[in-house]
């Protein structure tokens, strides 16, 4: 069976599909998603004021989401172990975290 222009290997005529690119998110907004889904919350409930370290206390296995999200965002941004016992302040709000953060990335 030779090939067609235009027709697959199975003879179905081909149509041109157009990927378009998903949106580059800013910095918050991809913060805000790490945080959400290792805190299992919707992404708009992450606020400048949302208390990530109290929430994540208040949960059963709180050390292992705020692990999550440091391993997460040390990957995401190729960072090397940013995040150590001396500055776990910076998981008090998402506020506090976007603004550590930045000062590494931008």
């Amino acid at each position: 069976m030779g090939q067609h222009k235009g027709c697959t290997f199975f003879g179905a005529t081909r149509r041109g599909v157009k990927v378009k690119p998903a949106p580059k998110l800013s910095l918050r907004q991809r913060l805000q998603e790490i945080v959400a889904e290792a805190m299992g919350i919707d992404a708009a409930d992450v606020t400048d004021s949302y208390e990530i370290k109290a929430e994540a206390d208040l949960m059963h296995d709180g050390l292992i989401e705020l692990v999550e999200i440091s391993v997460a965002i040390e990957y995401e941004y190729e960072l090397e172990e940013i995040f150590t016992y001396d500055n776990e302040h910076v998981f008090e709000s998402f506020g506090t975290l976007l603004q550590f953060v930045k000062s590494y990335v931008i």
